[in-house]
């Protein structure tokens, strides 16, 4: 599929059909204002007319009108075909609109749209849901979808913003959630694999391989951080997971997801150890970094052995929906009480959204109304962390349910250290999903994400050490 649309001369979008006009819909007369006015030579001497005319004022409301706000580009399958072409013509009752990858849209008269040199109001407090996907969003990504940024850290934020917008989106099936994604999906995975690839050079050819896997959704390359992602519901409510879909992926959750943006001068560590990878077939590949610990029968021959870490591309190339993860990491039990306030006395909100090192430009904030209050075993009264939780089980106002935090992640956050009780200004953030067990021995399912920090947290994963467990 995206060779079709990358290679066309040009894309027609049916952005205003209908079955009665098809195609053209009728046209809003807007013959525009033209003036005559007089020529006149450098000796000022009258030599004919020139016209002038106004410049079409409510271009940028046409082009959001007809364009932007179509029920076209509110549809899931349509975003890829939308965002793989190279070149586009919209029929619109306005008349026709040109955009490409590298200048404005425009209309046939050459006047171009001036829509993304708009800025966002600052984010604040409220109440109000989560707006939808800004279209402006939309078409800054279609001018930076050139796939050519030279760190790892710009492609894996490329790929979070498109699935963002992307998982806001209308599908007829829901269980479309991968393949209405899997052209865009190609094309990454092609720029990964290119000699030019903005990811660190791998140790092996299996290493690479690895890092190309694509898991229902996520890359096996940044596999830490795609487990972060966070519910956005907004108007649409709470939720519903989507059957056929592993419960730690953003594919399962049936509304907007987003991730919290992470100040880039901030250091982080990876916790949690990926140990294996298996598919819906059973198709299985132990990560080379961990075959130490993986439980790889020792009569296993070499061949096989290399089979177990060499995972085959189809078996997790761009349409795979199902994978289990098996990881060793530190597991914690702490309790989840009832929500931040985001009305005028939300202190404990800003305070936790401070120390847990939220970026003070993430928004949009009404996503913080499904925060819960998260609290150690020992000192349930003082806030320890946020907790964001898509499972149907944990939107009530429950004030003591206990989860399991499982650690993915550390980032060391500077301010916060003295507030609680460190003899230095920085403190360390722990990135966790929370889980609850499932059928099956050491087997979890993702019922949120969170992040926690304080003294009894380090304590208790300290003394909790690390365990092997499955994610499905």
């Amino acid at each position: 599929m995206a060779d079709y649309y990358q290679g066309a001369l040009m894309t027609v979008v049916a952005s205003s059909a209908s079955p009665e006009h098809g195609l053209f819909p009728p046209k809003i007369s807007s013959v525009p204002t033209l003036a005559r006015l007089p020529y006149r030579n450098r000796n000022g001497q009258k030599q004919g007319f020139f016209y002038v005319s106004s410049y079409n004022l409510d271009m940028d409301k046409q082009y959001q009108e007809h364009v932007q706000k179509s029920e076209l580009l509110t549809r899931g399958w349509v975003f890829q075909e939308w965002l793989l072409s190279q070149r586009i013509v919209y029929f619109t009752p306005s008349g026709m609109f040109m955009e490409c990858k590298s200048q404005a849209p425009q209309n046939e008269r050459g006047e171009g749209t001036e829509l993304w040199k708009d800025e966002e109001p600052p984010p604040g407090p409220t109440d109000d849901p989560a707006p939808p996907p800004s279209q402006d969003q939309l078409y800054s990504q279609k001018m930076s979808f050139a796939l050519n940024t030279t760190t790892a850290s710009g492609i894996s934020r490329l790929w979070y913003d498109i699935v963002e917008t992307y998982s806001g989106l209308a599908l007829t099936k829901p269980s479309d959630r991968v393949v209405a994604l899997s052209g865009i999906a190609k094309e990454f995975r092609v720029a990964l694999d290119a000699p030019c690839s903005p990811l660190p050079t791998p140790a092996s050819e299996i290493v690479q391989q690895q890092n190309l896997s694509y898991l229902s959704g996520n890359w096996f390359w940044d596999i830490h951080e795609s487990l972060l992602w966070q519910q956005n519901p907004g108007e649409k409510g709470p939720p519903t997971k989507i059957p056929g879909f592993p419960s730690w992926s953003w594919t399962s959750a049936s509304c907007p997801i987003t991730w919290e943006r992470a100040n880039a001068s901030r250091s982080s560590y990876l916790e949690a150890e990926i140990l294996a990878v298996t598919n819906a077939e059973g198709v299985r590949f132990i990560c080379q970094s961990s075959t130490n610990q993986s439980p790889v029968p020792t009569a296993t021959t070499a061949a096989a052995r290399l089979r177990l870490m060499n995972p085959s591309p189809r078996a997790f190339d761009v349409n795979t929906r199902i994978a289990t993860l098996r990881i060793n990491a530190s597991l914690l039990w702490v309790v989840a009480r009832e929500r931040f306030s985001l009305g005028a006395d939300n202190t404990s909100l800003s305070i936790a959204h401070t120390l847990s090192g939220c970026k003070e430009t993430d928004g949009p904030w009404s996503q913080r109304s499904f925060w819960r209050k998260i609290c150690s075993m020992e000192k349930q009264a003082e806030i320890c962390g946020w907790g964001s939780f898509e499972h149907a089980d944990y939107h009530g106002e429950n004030l003591g349910q206990e989860v399991v935090a499982v650690l993915v992640s550390t980032t060391s956050v500077s301010g916060g250290g003295y507030s609680l009780g460190y003899i230095w200004p920085w403190h360390t953030v722990y990135n966790v999903v929370f889980v609850r067990g499932v059928e099956g021995v050491g087997s979890y399912e993702r019922i949120g994400v969170g992040k926690l920090f304080g003294k009894e947290v380090e304590e208790g994963y300290r003394m909790a050490g690390r365990r092997v467990v499955e994610l499905v």
